[in-house]
């Protein structure tokens, strides 16, 4: 999720027009946009720049999986560990008897998300 990120662009164009409830939603999102922009002076700079939209594109791949490629694999959620608490550890070993239990996007159509995020809420 980390590549679908709502931009200052975005957020104005949904701003410009949309009615109440769409002018609404991202007044509550500049918050969330500005926490994000401050702690992004590390973010790599070939990736892009904005408020995460992880529940957003979970959601909306949920509804159209086409907008994720996945990729099936054998996958635990670390319950004990002191950094990896509630993280889901990745076992890509082809081991005899250890099948995919859980499919994990590995790429996303993120361009092709925010256009259908924006247009849907600029709709509300």
């Amino acid at each position: 999720t980390g590549l679908t990120r709502m931009n200052r662009t975005q957020m104005e164009w949904i701003r410009s027009n949309g009615g109440k409830p769409a002018k609404t939603l991202i007044d509550l999102s500049e918050f969330y946009y500005n926490f994000y922009i401050n702690r992004q002076e590390n973010r790599p700079a070939h990736l892009p720049r904005g408020a995460g939209m992880h529940d957003p594109l979970a959601v909306a791949i949920a509804e159209d999986p086409t907008l994720a490629t996945m990729e099936a694999i054998r996958g635990e959620i670390e319950l004990a560990g002191h950094f990896t608490r509630g993280h889901l550890i990745a076992d890509r070993r082809l081991i005899h008897g250890r099948v995919p239990n859980v499919r994990v996007c590995t790429d996303v159509k993120a361009d092709e998300f925010m256009t259908r995020f924006c247009e849907a809420v600029v709709k509300l």
